[in-house]
């Protein structure tokens, strides 16, 4: 390229912004008035470009000139409108304009709306997750040992707490964190103020002036019971310290506290004796579906995850649901109650896993598969409880791909494949049809039973000589002598 044509693209290059921006309205006007010179300034231009290096040897007023023709017929374009008033896939791309960066600003801006948007759902669902792990509340404490309560004991220099003729609370009354208000320090005691699963944890310390004297033992009171006690001799050497950590499973109103059994004492350094708790997972009441832990973790679906799991939802039979209730009342008797009507009300019913392990015991006449069944509020002892009917199931002869999921029922993901599940038990029971299934027959398909038959070598070598009919035959009715017309004569 010439001098000139390189001097035209630095000079549209330079002015490209100014023609965009300040110019705009000016050539709003332009293209209206100059629709007619269209063609004739989309031929100038190639034009000029071709010839310009013939006013290379030209005076420089001549090249000036020159560029101020390309100047004026590079305001002058106009060209097919597809982003307001500029042509995004024009001649000349650098000679976009600010419209023509518009289409990827705004798919820019949607993507990150739509990002954004995802986000933001991500962060309700979390949010609900640990809401639900927390119950919404806030419950902790610590405390430790005053060192003031200590006595000196008669003939010895050691201050200890203790020993007494009987066991007393120790109480830790120097509290640094009390989220709850649940603590007395006075008594030494926690309260739960709501139900839940509590973790506590408590470090005994004892130093006495010589070796070999009595050593300390404390134990953790669960509603006055003992429920667990540490204990360590110094018989080898003067100091002593131990810790414990016990999870609880408490109600509302239940008291925990650490007591120091009699004829024991804890000696020098009692700040070291620490007393601490707080909620694990508090438990909930679900209105809908009357159990203690609720709907688990299980947060909101959005967009695409929403429709798949109103398909899956779609899938559950109300009208199975009542057979299924009705024969599970007939196998195992009235004890297990029934549900209320709908969905919620099954997955309720089901939840705990007690009333499906009842189930697959009550098929069995010999020994019962699930040896234990122990109703419980906490999450990991139902779906304990639902794997056990699982595995028991499995035994009995329901196939895996009829299985559901732990989860499909605990969460309710997928409550059609719990009804699948139990489909194919009833199946099974029909069809064995070894006097311990109480119900109608007709509820459940009877499944086809193996007819195994054995044939002999005269038997296959006879079969080995028949033509079957997918090779073809000419047996039967066929269109041999069907004709239509005339033939033709060929002369």
């Amino acid at each position: 390229m010439g001098k000139l044509g390189i001097a035209s693209l630095f000079f549209l290059s330079q002015h490209e912004n100014q023609a965009t921006f300040t110019q705009s309205q000016e050539l709003d006007t332009v293209f209206q008035n100059k629709e007619r010179e269209e063609q004739k300034t989309m031929v100038a231009l190639p034009l000029l470009f071709l010839v310009g290096s013939l006013f290379l040897c030209d005076p420089v007023e001549a090249q000036s000139s020159t560029i101020e023709i390309m100047k004026q017929a590079a305001l002058n374009w106009q060209g097919p409108l597809t982003c307001k008033t500029w042509d995004c896939n024009c001649t000349f791309t650098r000679q976009r304009g600010c419209c023509c960066g518009a289409n990827d600003l705004y798919k820019l801006e949607e993507d990150t709306f739509m990002r954004m948007t995802y986000l933001w759902h991500n962060i309700h669902t979390l949010n609900g997750r640990v809401k639900a792990l927390t119950g919404g509340v806030k419950i902790a404490f610590k405390a430790t040992m005053d060192p003031n309560i200590a006595i000196t004991i008669p003939g010895t220099t050691e201050r200890c707490f203790g020993p007494f003729n009987t066991n007393v609370p120790i109480p830790y009354g120097i509290v640094s964190l009390d989220d709850g208000s649940a603590y007395n320090p006075s008594l030494g005691a926690f309260t739960a103020p709501t139900a839940g699963v509590y973790v506590f944890s408590y470090t005994v310390y004892s130093s006495v002036a010589e070796k070999g004297r009595l050593y300390h033992k404390v134990q953790l009171m669960f509603n006055k019971t003992p429920t667990a006690s540490v204990w360590e001799s110094n018989r080898e050497d003067a100091e002593d310290s131990a810790t414990h950590v016990v999870v609880l499973e408490m109600q509302r109103g239940d008291q925990v506290y650490v007591e120091l059994t009699s004829g024991r004492k804890l000696c020098t350094f009692l700040q070291y004796n620490i007393f601490s708790g707080y909620i694990l997972g508090q438990q909930r009441t679900d209105p809908f579906l009357h159990t203690g832990v609720g709907m688990a973790n299980k947060g909101p679906s959005y967009g695409m995850s929403r429709q798949v799991q109103d398909k899956i939802d779609s899938k559950y039979d109300p009208d199975l649901e009542q057979i299924l209730v009705e024969w599970i009342n007939r196998q195992c008797g009235s004890g297990v109650g029934r549900p209320e009507p709908g969905k919620l009300g099954f997955q309720a019913w089901l939840k705990d896993g007690c009333v499906l392990s009842e189930l697959i015991n009550s098929l069995y006449a010999g020994d019962k598969p699930v040896k234990k069944i122990q109703s419980s509020p906490m999450a990991f002892k139902q779906m304990e409880q639902i794997s056990q009917f699982l595995k028991a199931a499995e035994s009995y002869g329901v196939t895996k791909t009829d299985m559901f999921q732990t989860v499909d029922l605990w969460e309710g993901k997928d409550l059609a494949a719990v009804q699948r599940t139990l489909s194919a038990l009833g199946s099974l029971a029909v069809t064995k049809d070894e006097g311990t299934y109480n119900g109608d027959p007709n509820w459940f398909f009877k499944k086809a039973q193996e007819n195994k038959r054995d044939f002999s070598d005269e038997q296959l070598k006879a079969g080995k000589n028949v033509i079957g009919l997918q090779m073809g035959s000419n047996k039967g009715a066929s269109q041999e002598g069907m004709s239509y017309g005339r033939p033709r004569q060929i002369l």
